[in-house]
């Protein structure tokens, strides 16, 4: 009863999410996104103890095409592969056949 009373009057967003076209605007809310994104991660990992990432690949960028962050151990294994995890196109999981 009391999650129903929560979720009831849990805050409504205006308008949906939609692209932004100003590239300024863009990167602030990329950038605030990401701070966000981190600390979840970062909450996550001491909470629950289990190692997590986030990565963010670009793989039509020149540069600036990779980033990980989140738990040490597993964040410099990701690293240590990187030239393979840009390689690597997008994933595709067959139906199983029956």
């Amino acid at each position: 009863m009391a999650a129903a009373a929560a979720i009831n009057s849990s805050k409504k967003r205006k308008r949906p999410h939609s692209f932004e076209t100003n590239p300024s605007i863009r990167r602030r809310q990329q950038t605030r996104l990401l701070r966000k994104l981190r600390q979840t991660i970062d909450e996550y990992a001491t909470r629950v103890g289990q190692q997590a990432i986030v990565l963010i690949a670009t793989p039509g960028k020149p540069q600036n095409n990779f980033r990980v962050f989140g738990a040490k151990p597993l964040e410099d294994v990701i690293k240590n592969v990187k030239s393979t995890v840009l390689q690597v196109g997008p994933l595709f999981i067959p139906e199983n056949k029956k």
